[in-house]
């Protein structure tokens, strides 16, 4: 089994896409189990609500970070999605 790259910036770029299948699974989970919520936040990056500003935004309406964690999660794929 081949190590890590020891650059930073390559091993960013190598496990860049363990990233995006996370912030998927993220989405799916959230459009399988909180559909309405879903629905909310896919509107919102629609409009052009940054995955930041929704996070902070489910925080501070809920005090849920991991709620917001995981809500930021989806919207990063669904911004990823509509580029």
């Amino acid at each position: 089994m081949k190590s890590a790259p020891n650059n930073p910036d390559n091993l960013s770029a190598v496990l860049q896409p363990v990233g995006v299948a996370l912030d998927r699974g993220a989405w799916l989970k959230l459009r399988n189990t909180h559909a309405d919520l879903a629905a909310a936040v896919e509107a919102a990056v629609a409009a052009g609500a940054q995955p930041e500003e929704i996070r902070r935004y489910v925080i501070q309406h809920t005090e849920r970070t991991d709620l917001g964690a995981w809500v930021e999660q989806a919207a990063r794929w669904l911004a990823h999605e509509m580029i």
